[in-house]
């Protein structure tokens, strides 16, 4: 029975530790034949340190005080391999309890331990992640609280006001940002992103990317270099995705390069695929740190201070929304001090494909000055934030009405039928998704359901030109 077993290596030894049995799992797992095995004491599976240390005969010893003893530590095997055996050596004893000798149990665990250390250092990189995010949550808040006592005392003259409102500005972009990098790599990582596959010139997605991280390049002083591909460069791809993967890249290495530092952005095609080269001459990244740099969470410390760090999460991004492009990036340094380079590979677009359409990169909308008003319910149960948008839409002309429930939005509705509603998704008495298909059925023509409010700028544009056109039909967003 004990030739059958496999996955345990089982073998019998006397009193002494001298191998009498040796069944094939044992012969799989050590590498030791049963002819160099039998015979010899078992203290040959440990190391030579520990021989020295007296482990084997402690073990025996234990086992047989305790009829059983049982431990996990690393093994060698014949070739000086290693391997994580969790180990079980069991006293045989007769009929008087006299002990007869021992059965020693070994099982592979190295596996196991893998997964055990990759589950450490991933809740490792989680408590780092937790710790930095906390820190660049916080420092904003400071000067956001300092601001906001200093205007809520009405005692500033406009300059100060102005100022003030400056610095609250500046510092809840700096947030926003960090949560929008947060949804975003959750929500590529959850496949919960929807790419808006087109034809794309990847000379126009490299130089829209330059542009958002110029100023920063500008700031340290470094010299950019780019080297466009002499032929052309297109692929399938979702061109925000993209232009967000470019531009991480190049922001880590002006990060990262000391003031002065030069960085350079080159475009080829390199047989079916388009590839992107980000190289800097900056602090560089160890040889160890290389291999899980894309993974969630990972932070390398790549300076003596935190000053220029990061969550942890943009490479993770940038990993996922290339493959989701069915590409490749990998990256490379030959050490601290010694610069870094990212590659990307984007497989291109076919000969027989239809080129890219010649179009501007998406900026973003102002909100237009209204020369028709046009009614607006807005339903938040954030008081704050449904005031600040009611002020900007005040501001831009129109008319607004605020409701914090979705039942005093319903009663308000009986009332009057808005133009525009801008729904909360979270609301305390529905959902913002559940109350926009009740609006729908207690109003003929059915509006329209527009769930991003990120584009509510656009949307509100579009109302606005569909109301002075005298088209029929209501948007309503959420």
């Amino acid at each position: 029975m004990v030739e059958k077993v496999s996955g345990y290596a089982i073998f019998l030894l006397d009193c002494d530790g001298t191998i009498q049995t040796w069944n094939p799992a044992a012969q799989a797992m050590k590498g030791y034949r049963t002819d160099e095995a039998v015979g010899r004491n078992f203290s040959m599976l440990y190391t030579d340190q520990e021989r020295i240390d007296g482990r084997p005969e402690h073990n025996l010893r234990e086992a047989a005080k305790h009829g059983t003893y049982q431990e996990e530590d690393w093994r060698q095997r014949k070739d000086c391999s290693r391997f994580w055996a969790l180990i079980e050596i069991i006293a045989i004893k007769d009929a008087s309890g006299n002990l007869t000798g021992f059965c020693k149990l070994t099982r592979d665990g190295t596996d196991r331990r893998k997964m055990e250390e990759a589950l450490q250092d991933a809740d490792r990189r989680k408590d780092e992640f937790l710790a930095m995010l906390a820190h660049e949550l916080r420092n904003p808040l400071a000067p956001v609280s300092a601001a906001a006592e200093l205007l809520s005392l009405q005692k500033l003259d406009a300059e100060s006001s102005k100022k003030a409102s400056q610095v609250i500005m500046r510092q809840v972009k700096h947030m926003t940002e960090l949560v929008d990098d947060l949804l975003d790599v959750s929500r590529v990582s959850r496949g919960q992103v929807k790419l808006d596959i087109r034809a794309l010139d990847m000379k126009i997605v490299v130089g829209a990317a330059i542009e958002q991280v110029r100023s920063l390049i500008e700031h340290r002083d470094h010299t950019l270099a780019i080297v466009a591909a002499p032929s052309k460069a297109h692929v399938k791809g979702d061109e925000k995705r993209l232009i967000q993967v470019v531009a991480n890249l190049v922001n880590n290495a002006a990060k990262y390069t000391q003031p002065g530092g030069a960085i350079e952005v080159r475009l080829s095609v390199t047989g079916n695929d388009v590839c992107i080269v980000v190289s800097d001459n900056g602090v560089g990244i160890e040889q160890g740190a290389q291999h899980n740099i894309f993974e969630m969470f990972e932070q390398v410390q790549r300076t003596s201070d935190r000053t220029t760090g990061g969550l942890g999460i943009g490479l993770a991004l940038v990993h996922n929304i290339v493959e989701l492009h069915k590409g490749t990036v990998t990256c490379h340094s030959d050490g601290i001090g010694l610069g870094s380079r990212f590659t990307v590979c984007i497989p291109g677009l076919k000969v027989e494909d239809s080129g890219p359409e010649r179009r501007r990169v998406e900026r973003s909308l102002e909100l237009p000055l209204a020369n028709n008003k046009l009614s607006i319910l807005i339903v938040d149960d954030n008081v704050d934030a449904a005031e600040m948008i009611e002020f900007f839409l005040v501001t831009a002309g129109h008319n607004v009405t605020l409701a914090h429930t979705a039942k005093a939005a319903l009663t308000s509705l009986k009332t009057a039928v808005p133009d525009v509603c801008i729904l909360d998704i979270g609301l305390p008495d529905l959902t913002g998704h559940d109350l926009a298909l009740q609006i729908r059925t207690l109003h003929v023509p059915a509006p329209v359901l527009i769930e991003p409010l990120a584009k509510l700028a656009e949307r509100m544009k579009i109302a606005w030109q569909r109301k002075r056109k005298g088209g029929g039909g209501r948007p309503f967003l959420a």
